[in-house]
Formats: C-alpha cells, structure tokens, sequence
C-alpha cells in the first residue's frame, strides 16, 4: 500500500465513516438531550480527529491551517476547548448543544415536521453555526490539503416526512445515559428557499414517550 493509499484509508476510517453514521444516527426521530447525549460524545470525537488528522500525517500545522479555513477554526477550538475547558483566550471558546430541528408551514393551522436532530457550534467569535455542515466543510478542506483521492461528497441529510399539528417524539436510552428534556429548534423555507429560524406562532400536540 502505498503512502497516499494508506492516507486515504486513514481518512475514511477517521473522517468519512464517522461524519456519515452521525448524519445516519441524527435522521432520526428521537428526543435528545441538549448536553448529555451520545450525539455529544460522537461529535466531539470527530471534531479531534479533524484536528489532528493534518499534524499527524505530515501535513500543515493548526496555527497555519486556521488562517485557511474558518470551518478548520471553528471545529478547532471546538477540540481544544473540550479537551483543556476554559481556554486563556476567551474569544476562541466552543461549545455544542443538542436540538431537535422541525420544518414550520400554515395550512389554516400550523404544522410542524421533523427534518433532524441538530448539534449546533456555539463559538465565542463565530457564534452559532450547524456542526454538521461545519464539518462538512472542514472535511473536504482537509481532503484538499492532504490531497486525499476521493469521490466523497457529503450532504447533510433532512427527512421529508408529513406535515402535522401533532408531534410524536421519543426518549430512548440508547442516545444518553440521562434524559434532561429537549430544545425545539423550529425553520421555515424563505423565499430564497433558505431554512430561517421562526417561532412556532401556533398551537402543536406535543406526546412524548420515555424510557427513563
């Protein structure tokens, strides 16, 4: 195998397979915990591994790297900040939260329906951004850098299910050691056909099961 091949295999196994079984896992319909879910441990796993997959096989060093790319930046500090916690430079603090994401429309009443649950990037300096296509975009920036041959082309997924005024939702120990309740975060198409966040501005039956 040679050198190019086996950075390849590195990436896939890292980089690829991770990011695409954490966008399999949040398609569904699950309630999620904000902080304690297993989404949060996945995520911070794959942003460790984005960090370092370029020092680690003879490429640019962080420093470099985070003036090429803002997504390399953002998921940087993500990394450092779950590894030391309180960084001496606040302004490059990262967290994540978990949410469930609902797709608003009127139809005489509003309906609401699931597209996905979201983790969301809450950076001291960027504000809030979708971890998911985040890392996306760190990814294949990182594939560009370290010239990785591949056909990868990732999109973050979204069901297209039914519209309706009742919700149906369920908490499931197989996501998280402790269920603590859930974020709602609800979008609207615009007429740009751009997700916006909107308020709900109407009345949802809301059933919640659990196995706590």
């Amino acid at each position: 195998m040679t050198k190019e091949q086996e950075l390849g295999l590195i990436f896939a196994t890292e980089i690829i397979r991770p990011w695409e079984e954490l966008n399999s896992e949040l398609s569904k319909h699950y309630s999620v915990s904000p902080q304690h879910s297993i989404f949060a441990n996945k995520a911070h796993a794959l942003a460790i591994s984005l960090k370092h997959i370029s020092e680690a096989n003879g490429g640019l060093k962080s420093k470099d790297l985070n003036q090429l790319s803002e997504s390399y930046s953002v998921i940087s500090d993500l990394a450092d900040t779950k590894k030391h916690g309180k960084r001496d430079n606040v302004s490059r603090e990262c967290k994540i939260s978990s949410s469930s994401l609902y797709e608003r429309k009127f139809e005489d009443v509003v309906l609401l329906r699931f597209l996905r649950n979201i983790i969301t990037l809450d950076h001291a300096t960027y504000e809030k951004k979708d971890f998911m296509e985040t890392t996306k975009d760190c990814a294949l920036f990182l594939g560009a850098q370290l010239n990785i041959q591949t056909n990868w082309t990732p999109i973050v997924f979204n069901n297209s299910g039914t519209f309706s005024n009742k919700v149906e939702t369920h908490a499931s120990i197989d996501n998280q050691v402790i269920w603590t309740g859930m974020n709602l975060s609800v979008v609207e198409l615009n007429e740009k056909n751009e997700y916006i966040n909107v308020d709900i501005n109407g009345t949802i039956e809301f059933q919640l099961t659990s196995e706590f």
